[in-house]
């Protein structure tokens, strides 16, 4: 059986799709998308049609059908798609961890990262269920703190494991203003017993770029890309490494 990372919020805009695409290319992983909304990594993917969707929403909900159909495209990791009847799945959460981790077996050995809606429907639930990691990235403000403090209380004996993300890098006010931020989520975490890791910066320019490939895959990257492809690479060790050690301990 695969690893399986599973990238996590209750809280919606943290970046959460773009660092489970760049995560999944540096791991040479499938990704798993489990968000029904337009905003969705699916939506990312050019001419996705419709059999692997429906292959996908077959077999994760009725556990029927010949398994997760993967689209490959070029500049993007492998891609089990979403579909939209997600947001409307009246399952359990332990179902969807069994398929979850059936689907782990089938696509071995590649390991899996699956993209999460924000909250904790019985999709997300399961797939952190299911999960040797569950990634939690943080913007460090005022509501995502308060999020990620009760995300840590409810979910404490699940393998949580924290990155700060898109933390200013420009300017003394806002650098210092950040710092008082970045020691109480290193607390949240070190009172949940949440693994912490590297943190990835905020790059102004990256929100506009509208290459339809990964950041990771530009193979003659600019100053801020390669500044930005070294960040995401240090955290994709770091969670290759944590797998690697709670696989072994399972």
């Amino acid at each position: 059986m695969s690893t399986i990372v599973t990238v996590a919020s209750n809280k919606g805009g943290t970046g959460k799709t773009t660092l489970a695409v760049e995560l999944a290319y540096a791991l040479d992983a499938v990704l798993v998308d489990l968000d029904h909304d337009a905003g969705g990594a699916t939506a990312g993917w050019a001419d996705v049609g419709s059999l692997a969707p429906a292959a996908a929403r077959r077999s994760l909900l009725e556990g029927d059908g010949p398994g997760p159909r993967v689209v490959a495209r070029d500049g993007l990791p492998a891609l089990v798609p979403a579909h939209p009847a997600y947001g409307e799945a009246e399952v359990d959460h332990a179902w969807i961890a069994d398929q979850l981790g059936d689907w782990a077996r089938r696509l071995a050995p590649r390991p899996l990262v699956i993209d999460t809606h924000p909250g904790f429907n019985a999709l997300t639930v399961g797939a952190m269920v299911a999960a040797h990691l569950v990634l939690v990235p943080v913007l460090l403000q005022e509501r995502e703190l308060r999020a990620f403090a009760g995300l840590a209380r409810e979910f404490e004996h699940y393998p949580l494991a924290s990155i700060p993300y898109r933390v200013p890098r420009w300017g003394d006010y806002q650098q210092a203003s950040v710092a008082p931020l970045h020691a109480r989520w290193r607390e949240i975490a070190g009172a949940g017993g949440v693994r912490i890791g590297p943190t990835v910066s905020e790059w102004r320019e990256w929100p506009r770029r509208r290459a339809g490939r990964a950041l990771l895959a530009a193979a003659s990257p600019g100053a801020w890309v390669a500044a930005a492809q070294a960040e995401l690479r240090r955290v994709a060790d770091w969670v290759a490494q944590l797998t690697a050690e709670v696989a072994q301990v399972g």
